[in-house]
């Protein structure tokens, strides 16, 4: 789209400017409204660069992003309320999900490293009272549950699982 210009209704243009103007908005949401409402001015992407001391990227990105939520945004604002339209509009201007790295250990070895967390080290022929992480990562590493794994992933695992099953969930189903 070459035109610099982006149509905007006078439903969209109010969100976005309360989105602009509101305390409670985000600082990176606030930005991105902001980014379309200064197109929607007819302002080119070095005037707005200017004017928000931002990247071209971000700038591009989030016009891209707009243009492409367009027709849904017009065909919420016709068929919906103001506040779905809201709604959406907020959701346009979310990161979108990243996965991150692949997981290295699969839930399989995470529950049988919580069971053994479980039982007391006397039961596997240990002369300890309790578990340490290191201990149980060296353990889990000896009885082949994992190649390789740290005291700190054995923490993270541990911690995760607990704050999960203080949620009302169950660590291990047997």
């Amino acid at each position: 789209m070459t035109n610099n210009n982006l149509f905007l209704s006078n439903n969209q243009k109010k969100i976005l400017e309360e989105l602009v103007n509101a305390s409670y908005t985000p600082k990176v949401i606030a930005m991105r409204a902001n980014i379309i409402l200064l197109y929607a001015q007819g302002k080119t992407a070095l005037a707005i660069r200017d004017e928000l001391r931002i990247s071209y990227p971000p700038i591009y990105k989030w016009r891209e992003r707009w243009v492409q939520a367009k027709p849904m945004l017009d065909q919420i604002e016709q068929e919906k309320t103001k506040y779905e339209l809201k709604i959406f509009i907020e959701k346009t201007f979310k990161d979108a999900f990243r996965s991150g790295a692949p997981s290295t250990f699969t839930e399989m070895q995470i529950l049988q490293i919580i069971a053994l967390a479980c039982t007391p080290p006397q039961d596997e022929n240990l002369p300890v009272s309790h578990w340490s992480c290191r201990l149980l990562a060296e353990y889990a590493q000896n009885k082949g549950i994992v190649n390789k794994i740290s005291h700190s992933q054995i923490n993270f695992f541990l911690k995760s699982r607990a704050d999960k099953a203080t949620q009302g969930k169950m660590l291990v189903k047997f």
